[in-house]
């Protein structure tokens, strides 16, 4: 249960649930807690493929009768708008690589939020009435998580630009692999400017940054102690309190119109739930939230060098100190599969856990003339995802066994499948291996099998069914859901007779074929426990 919104006048609750398997949006009493309906069914259509989950964000309109979300709709992220009265949705396709986390503008006019293009994620507002999209950030830096002030002039973002809040202030030889983006803080931007004003300077990560209702308070997500709780800035004095001590944390959380209530997620009992604060602003501050173990050890100054070198990191880019990019260091290769992990441990093993001196190496391995960094060809290597099997001796069949092997490459885009039936020798066993090539959208895949059926007649004794052959299969998926396969089998069926010197039977042909797939099935531990599948099949 996350990403909950609350409307405007606070009687209900919005959320994205996984509780009947798939995902989808239910409206709740902010009240009670009863549910009231569910608003979108998840991972079943096309058009709702996906929620979101991981990133989500949704947020009610002014008047609290339409919530905005994003969701994968085909080829591409869309905005939807649903009418939490009839259910019915809207669409608004973006064309971006990706959209999350809306926020709908006091004025109704607008919805903010995160936009992915060719590698940046950056913030967004489209117009509802001109159909059109507004680029508020342009930059390498990861901008998320935005919301409107009161008056719609203002909005809050986290960011991991530090002190980048211009282009103009980056430096020419700037690269974001040598940026330390480890935490984010807490920006505004002005909606008719543009104009980036940091607003938290922090070593610690901060996150879901809120107006209050008068625009003097900004409420926002921080770690401070190793655990998210709910901090609130007071823009006129400057400081800053927690008013939450929660050992899970909190994350997402959102206000009704004039702050009087507070939703947010939080871990309990292994899962996230949803939960409601009353008169947040209220709330009086937190003296003391103890720092987790994590905390401790990192603010400790007493550590060895190279227990803190994880420790985070506050210099710029400008000002880290240049190191040989010849060297590379080298890990001892050590095992610690029974090493206890605790400070007298470290500090006794100190020498033993050391690094080795950095080997050098030249620098036309890795760099072409050009400066630029040699780009190396993918090799396919295979490593097994699946291998099960089992044996076992029959008095009267002899060696049994069964044996299930799968393999692929590190990108996926290779897999090979073998199953063996072994009973007794290969005549009577089990045999099928497959390699598919799921690489480009047209997915091949090349195979062969052997099966053996057993059957005892009156007239004849022992017979044996020997089916073997070779597949080939050509598939094309119109989405997750939805996919034509092409088969091309050769196709062989021995008839032997096993107690009687009768000559075998064969056939042998040749069918091509074709199947319409749709797929929507929910597996579990037992197979499948929720959805539909169905194939319509033609063999020529």
């Amino acid at each position: 249960n996350v990403s909950p919104a609350i409307t405007p006048h606070g009687d209900k609750v919005a959320y994205i649930t996984d509780e009947r398997g798939y995902q989808e949006i239910r409206l709740i009493s902010a009240i009670d807690g009863k549910k009231i309906k569910t608003l979108v069914k998840g991972q079943q259509s096309e058009s709702f493929e996906e929620l979101h989950f991981l990133r989500p964000g949704m947020s009610f309109s002014p008047d609290g009768r339409k919530l905005a979300f994003t969701a994968k709709s085909g080829a591409w992220d869309a905005i939807y708008i649903v009418d939490i009265q009839t259910t019915k949705t809207k669409k608004y396709l973006m064309k971006l690589d990706g959209a999350f986390t809306t926020a709908w503008a006091p004025n109704g006019k607008y919805i903010a939020f995160v936009g992915n293009k060719d590698g940046q994620s950056d913030i967004y507002v489209y117009d509802l009435e001109s159909d059109s999209l507004i680029q508020m950030t342009n930059d390498v830096f990861t901008d998320d998580q935005p919301s409107w002030s009161p008056d719609g002039k203002y909005l809050l973002f986290v960011s991991d630009r530090k002190d980048y809040v211009d282009d103009s202030q980056l430096p020419t030889d700037f690269k974001m692999s040598d940026f330390d983006f480890e935490k984010r803080d807490v920006y505004q931007i002005e909606f008719a400017t543009r104009t980036i004003t940091r607003i938290t300077n922090t070593p610690w990560e901060e996150q879901y940054p809120l107006f209050s209702p008068d625009g003097k308070k900004i409420v926002y997500i921080s770690d401070q102690n190793g655990i998210y709780n709910v901090y609130v800035l007071d823009r006129t004095t400057g400081k800053n309190y927690p008013i939450t001590n929660l050992i899970s944390g909190a994350v997402q959380i959102g206000f009704d119109a004039d702050a009087s209530k507070m939703v947010f997620t939080s871990f309990y009992e292994g899962g996230f739930d949803i939960y409601l604060l009353n008169n947040p602003l209220e709330q009086a501050p937190v003296d003391t939230l103890i720092p987790t173990q994590l905390v401790v050890e990192m603010n400790q100054k007493h550590l060895p060098e190279y227990a803190r070198e994880w420790q985070p990191r506050t210099k710029k880019p400008s000002e880290k100190e240049d190191k040989p990019r010849e060297a590379l260091k080298t890990k001892p290769v050590k095992d610690y599969s029974r090493f206890v992990f605790t400070r007298e441990n470290l500090e006794r093993n100190k020498k033993n856990m050391e690094p080795e001196e950095p080997v050098e190496l030249p620098r036309e391995v890795y760099q072409a003339e050009s400066g630029e960094y040699k780009v190396r060809k993918y090799k396919i290597k295979f490593s097994p995802d699946i291998v099960t099997g089992t044996a076992g001796y029959n008095t009267f069949f002899g060696v049994q066994g069964y044996t299930t092997l799968a393999f692929s490459d590190l990108l996926g885009d290779h897999k090979i499948i073998a199953n063996v039936n072994l009973i007794s020798d290969l005549r009577n066993s089990d045999l099928t291996f497959y390699y598919m090539n799921l690489k480009h959208r047209w997915n091949f895949g090349i195979g062969g099998y052997h099966l053996a059926y057993l059957f005892l007649r009156a007239d004849v004794g022992l017979t044996r069914y020997r089916n073997y052959g070779l597949n080939f299969l050509v598939s094309y998926p119109f989405s997750r859901f939805r996919r034509m396969d092409f088969s091309f089998v050769w196709y062989n069926v021995n008839l032997e007779y096993l107690q009687l010197p009768i000559p075998t039977e064969r056939v042998q042909t040749i069918l091509p074929g074709a199947s319409y797939v749709y797929d929507d099935v929910l597996w579990g531990y037992t197979g499948p426990v929720s959805g539909s599948r169905y194939s319509i099949s033609t063999l020529l």
